[in-house]
């Protein structure tokens, strides 16, 4: 039997407030743990994740000691645990038949060189053996070739009393122990790891700390966190309290906000670019019927080429553009940054872009047969003809006109693909029966003689 490790880390941004977790959106798959006994504690530090067993039993394995796991690029490996540690889990083990338990209070926590891990008497009574209510032991330097060896801490107990809800994590070289007091308060206290003499303080009485707590670093620096769940308006309100374990300044205080790993505006792009190409194949596979006979176009005209088309979109888009950012008074500047293509402002001015464009190049195509980028190009719309070949050319009927302009800027990538084609005209110019040509240009004869 053995237990399912799944992980996850959180790692700063450099923004205040803001982390990125790692994996984004699941769990990490880690080896699985032997199950043949209890978890007493787990923590990470050192770039590793550490987790204290007791209670094992298979493969003859003694019931009393404590196992110290550590999970790094090569897997769960065992560390030595202090023989110190050792006796006295042997000495507190009580043993039932099949089952064992552990009266004391064992916690691991991140060290300066390492882990920690210190055990307590819950109800505040001497461990056995004599001493203080509470011992912890460092990792040493030599924990950082592979080997471990242990220092030992003889340490006062952080708080007067039953020490069986107190919480405890280490970060900048301090070790921090909080416990929830009477009126939701939550007492954080600390002391430094490096001397043995050093003294517990208290740091901050956290207000409004109300249901099950816990607590743990937020970075190698001096940074503690303090999780709980509820406030009195919101039971279920998952709530966080940052604290400097040098100076106890609380940091922050209030609701976790998650962040999506993608933004909304994210999701908005993504929507509409899978719903144009998604379009675009649809329209491109899809030909209008009737369009299998010959395309008639006026004497002296011919079909415009792609550059010529494409120069003259340009032009009409950012027209329609900069007269979208001037309705709702954007800097025409802020349309050249990559910033501002993200922000939730950008789909309502490129909303009113699009509307203009349909209405204003219908409109112009409709009466004269050519937009201003046209104009500037040479180029323009006529109507394909059935019958009179000869006839002068003549722009779109108004629906053919809003036909084609729906088409070609909702779905401009059929516009751009439909212009390298053989026949000049994409799908938006067949649906509406229309053409694009440019006049054809005859040498002078004279010019030669």
């Amino acid at each position: 039997m053995l237990f399912r490790s799944l992980t996850m880390s959180a790692v700063p941004t450099g923004e205040p407030g803001r982390w990125t977790i790692r994996p984004s959106g699941r769990m990490e798959t880690a080896p699985s743990i032997r199950a043949d006994g209890r978890i007493l504690s787990a923590t990470g530090a050192a770039g590793a994740v550490w987790v204290l067993l007791h209670g094992l039993r298979d493969d003859g394995a003694d019931p009393s000691r404590l196992a110290l796991l550590r999970l790094g690029d090569d897997g769960w490996s065992e560390v030595p645990a202090p023989e110190e540690a050792q006796r006295l889990s042997a000495s507190a083990t009580v043993i039932e038949g099949a089952r064992v338990s552990m009266p004391l209070s064992w916690t691991l926590f991140a060290a300066p060189r390492g882990v920690g891990l210190m055990v307590m008497e819950p109800e505040g009574r001497s461990l056995p053996g004599g001493g203080t209510a509470a011992v912890a032991w460092l990792t040493d330097e030599s924990s950082r070739d592979g080997s471990f060896s242990w220092r030992s801490n003889m340490i006062e107990p952080p708080f007067a009393g039953e020490l069986g809800a107190v919480l405890v994590c280490g970060t900048g070289g301090r070790l921090i122990a909080g416990r929830p007091e009477k009126d939701n308060v939550f007492s954080v206290r600390s002391r430094d790891l490096n001397t043995e003499d050093g003294t517990w303080t208290t740091l901050t009485d956290l207000r409004a700390v109300t249901g099950e707590c816990s607590m743990a670093p937020l970075d190698a620096d001096g940074l503690a966190a303090i999780f709980h769940y509820g406030t009195d308006e919101d039971r279920s309100a998952r709530m966080i309290a940052e604290v400097s374990a040098r100076t106890g300044r609380i940091m922050y205080q209030g609701r976790i906000i998650g962040i999506a790993p993608a933004a909304p505006s994210d999701v908005r792009l993504l929507t509409f670019l899978m719903g144009l190409v998604i379009g675009s194949v649809v329209l491109f596979i899809t030909r209008p019927p009737g369009e299998q006979q010959a395309v008639h176009l006026p004497a002296r005209m011919s079909l415009a080429g792609p550059v010529r088309r494409g120069i003259a979109a340009v032009i009409d888009a950012a027209i329609g553009l900069f007269a979208a950012a001037g309705v709702w008074r954007v800097p025409w500047a802020g349309l050249l940054t990559p910033e501002w293509w993200g922000a939730s402002e950008s789909w309502i001015v490129c909303g009113t872009a699009l509307s203009l464009l349909v209405c204003g190049c219908t409109l112009c195509e409709a009466l004269m047969g050519k937009t201003v980028g046209k104009v500037l190009c040479g180029c323009e719309v006529i109507a394909i003809r059935s019958g009179d070949i000869d006839g002068p050319a003549r722009p779109p009927s108004m629906g053919a006109a809003l036909l084609r302009n729906l088409l070609k800027w909702c779905v401009p990538l059929i516009a751009v693909v439909g212009t390298l084609d053989a026949s000049r005209r994409h799908r938006a110019d067949e649906w509406a029966g229309c053409a694009v040509v440019e006049p054809i240009i005859e040498d002078d004869p004279t010019e030669h003689m």
